[in-house]
């Protein structure tokens, strides 16, 4: 259930094979349920989350429920009872809640299934779970009046769900078919789980320093990087630091400075460019093979050097891409590829290639033997957002004396053209309830479950286990596990069964975590900053310098909250964009690529016209931008403004 939850957009096809699968179910007209408050007394208490512990919550003294669910994404076989033999967490759960799984009776899709196939058996058995979540095909289970609309009840009996999701998101499920079931404002899905790849927009208490303890997500990077032989480095810019250095600084301190990361004087694109001819000037070899600055191509496609790279050093954020960008200034939505700034950068790595700078092999070589000449260290620089970490590691095996490290492009970026995109949270977890199974006055009790389960309260217990069960101490504010062997386990995921007895899950390895009652209610995942990883000091080892050797953790940026208008988010929506995009590799990237090996600037000039009406052939027109702009502000309009 960790994985990511793929939006899944329904076709007219679909929808006529999907709804007279419900055939005889009653056509529903949208009416919100008004159910009566639960009786139990923990109600009122555990929605205001002025407890530290859920050991402090009274008992629930109304009606026990037992659910069943339906795991409804994908095509099922990954659901696997897994059960705990001192489990701490889901009694507690029952104690404050009234609510447990049935875990024995609950299920996915099953054998390779989709959604509607065992849709049409649950329907044809008349056999309905409790609840189901990812829902596969929300809408026709809406259209049919199978769940309950739960739009008027989530801010009486879930206020912890809205809470943590920003009041200016609410776009995460207006426009999202598995929370609306096609009806924009509607919500027939709790939207219960978050993936956060930005999580200071959530949460602004949490402290920066602990954005790169796992799970948590790190910050974005707002500056690019490339990685260089820091042998070859050295004899350049004599005061940079080797990446032995950058770890050593790295367990003195536990972090590094804005001058500490920023130490290659890399301030411009020429700068690199000179870089990269020094490197040349300089005639090194490996064994008797030449040890090129770098490559043009990688064996896949052109995204890693004409998006990456390309953008970093033209001082584009990497989320405008070379298919399509918003551009700031113009307030339109436009081609990259079309722009004199792209082409001139074309140019350059055309000339880098004439040059010697980069190996003209590099286009002919398949991605093995790109990697194989990596690990031996042929390629003084490597970019497209590897840390070097693999290459490294078969250099120390075969006893070299140098390692890749990071080098960060202290270039300025242009966010009055092409806006910083913070990375926005997305929805991951939905759950919906069914009205054949649930009764209308039980529905405010499991939104109270679900809401105590995303609560600060609910991710302490489903980490650390309630104060009750014994398994830490408390001084000042800050738990310790007292048994090792958890606490090893809670902290990186070291192999141990403990957290499996006691069914506390930490959001590192939960792939053979118990279910336990716990499964379909985490917001996030495990990656909260009450989470032990975060809780506790960091232990500071010397693999994770480059996860903290980040220019995102010492630079304050200006990111835009707004969804990225990025070409290949809008194939589904818009079918001349799929068409386009089908066609990428010998409509568009091929002839790209063929525009760098040209011998001259008259070749060039040609290719680089073939490769603008090769595309236009293959649906690249200005026509289609108009098409994918509509469908963007409409799924965008609460948050335009801030494109302004």
């Amino acid at each position: 259930m960790g994985k990511y939850k793929k939006k899944l957009i329904l076709g007219s096809a679909l929808l006529l094979l999907a709804v007279p699968v419900l055939e005889g179910c009653e056509q529903a007209a949208d009416k919100a349920t008004t159910s009566p408050s639960p009786t139990g007394t923990a109600a009122a208490a555990y929605n205001e989350m002025k407890v530290s512990d859920s050991s402090e919550l009274p008992n629930w003294t109304g009606k026990e429920l037992k659910l069943t669910y339906w795991s409804g994404q994908g095509a099922g076989g990954a659901r696997k009872i897994v059960k705990s033999g001192g489990d701490v967490v889901s009694p507690e759960v029952l104690r404050v809640t009234g609510i447990s799984i049935d875990e024995d009776n609950s299920y996915d899709n099953g054998g390779g299934q989709t959604f509607d196939q065992k849709l049409a058996l649950v329907n044809a058995a008349n056999d309905w779970p409790s609840i189901v979540v990812n829902p596969g095909n929300l809408k026709a289970l809406v259209e049919n009046n199978k769940v309950y609309d739960l739009t008027d009840l989530l801010p009486k009996y879930a206020p912890n769900v809205l809470k943590k999701i920003p009041k200016d998101l609410s776009t995460i499920w207006n426009d999202d078919d598995s929370v609306t079931g096609g009806k924009p404002g509607k919500v027939y899905a709790v939207p219960s789980g978050l993936n956060e790849s930005s999580l200071a927009l959530v949460d602004s208490t949490l402290d920066k320093d602990k954005y790169s303890v796992y799970p948590l997500s790190l910050p974005p990077e707002a500056k690019g990087f490339v990685v260089v032989r820091d042998d070859i480095l050295k004899k350049l810019y004599p005061n940079a630091k080797t990446q032995k250095q950058i770890e050593e600084l790295y367990l003195k301190n536990g972090k590094f400075t804005k001058e500490e990361i920023f130490d290659v004087p890399i301030n411009s694109k020429k700068d690199f460019i000179q870089m990269l001819y020094d490197i040349k000037q300089l005639g090194i070899k490996e064994g008797n093979q030449e040890v090129f600055p770098s490559y043009a191509f990688a064996g896949q496609d052109n995204w890693n050097l004409v998006n990456v790279l390309q953008g970093w050093l033209d001082g584009r954020f990497t989320t405008s891409n070379y298919f399509s960008y918003f551009n700031k200034k113009t307030q339109k939505f436009e081609y990259l590829f079309k722009t004199p700034q792209f082409k001139e950068s074309l140019l350059t790595w055309n000339k880098l290639m004439r040059d010697g700078i980069f190996s003209k092999e590099s286009f002919i070589d398949s991605y093995q033997v790109f990697t194989e000449k990596a690990n031996k260290g042929l390629y003084a620089v490597l970019y497209g957002g590897t840390d070097g970490a693999a290459q490294n590691a078969q250099f120390e095996k075969d006893g070299k004396p140098y390692r890749y490290r990071k080098v960060y492009l202290n270039i300025p970026l242009q966010a009055d053209t092409y806006p910083v995109y913070a990375k926005m949270p997305t929805q991951t977890l939905s759950i919906a309830i069914f009205k054949d199974k649930v009764k209308e006055e039980d529905v405010p009790q499991i939104l109270k479950w679900i809401d105590f389960m995303v609560s600060d309260t609910g991710e302490k217990l489903s980490a650390w286990g309630p104060k009750s069960a014994g398994l830490w101490d408390e001084t000042n504010g800050k738990r310790l596990f007292k048994d090792k062997d958890l606490e090893a386990y809670m902290l990186a995921g070291t192999a141990t069964d403990k957290a499996i007895f006691y069914n506390l899950r930490n959001g590192i390895n939960s792939s053979n975590m118990p279910n336990g009652g716990m499964m379909p209610t985490y917001m996030r995942l495990g990656a909260s900053k009450f989470a032990p990883a975060v809780a506790y000091d960091k232990k500071l080892i010397a693999t994770a310098a480059n996860t903290y050797f980040r220019a995102g953790l010492v630079e304050n940026t200006e990111y835009v909250l707004s969804r990225a208008p990025q070409f290949y988010s809008y194939t589904a929506a818009v079918p001349d964009a799929d068409k386009a995009w089908k066609a990428r590799t010998g409509g568009f990237e091929q002839p790209l690529t063929r525009v760098m090996t040209a011998d001259n600037d008259a070749q060039f000039d040609k290719l680089f016209a073939d490769f603008l009406a090769t595309a236009e052939k293959y649906g690249y027109t200005d026509n289609l931008l108009p098409q994918i702009w509509s469908i963007f502000e409409k799924q965008n309009a609460d948050l335009m403004k801030n494109l302004k």
